[in-house]
């Protein structure tokens, strides 16, 4: 990069490696989630149902932060246009999306189950 000495440049090249490397972590840790849901029958409540697809959402959002520094990595300078940057951030703003909405309905479904809680016969 011009106007960077090397020490800055490898010091920021380590800090966006371990970025990459922490959305991998939650990438794995994600789809073991959604994957433990929706294999085991003991987990297939509302909540966890969305606890999963939550997870899911944020596999697609933790993907933009794991792609797009990859040219600062490798020491490319990428220039690229309007559109395609839209493109290549769709999943990831889809995923936080989904992973929002998932929050807000889980609120929700907890909200109820303790407003509206079951009374059982004695």
């Amino acid at each position: 990069m011009d106007g960077i000495d090397e020490y800055h440049w490898n010091m920021a090249r380590s800090i966006v490696f371990v970025i990459s490397l922490v959305c991998l972590i939650g990438q794995v840790a994600n789809f073991m989630i959604a994957l433990t849901t929706f294999k085991t029958k003991t987990l297939r409540s509302t909540c966890n149902i969305l606890i999963a697809v939550g997870a899911i959402g944020d596999i697609f959002h933790q993907l933009g932060g794991f792609l797009s520094p990859l040219p600062m990595l490798f020491n490319v300078h990428l220039e690229i246009s309007r559109l395609l940057c839209i493109v290549i951030m769709f999943l990831p703003e889809m995923g936080i999306t989904v992973g929002c909405v998932c929050i807000l309905l889980i609120g929700v479904d907890r909200m109820i189950s303790v407003l509206f809680f079951a009374q059982y016969k004695t």
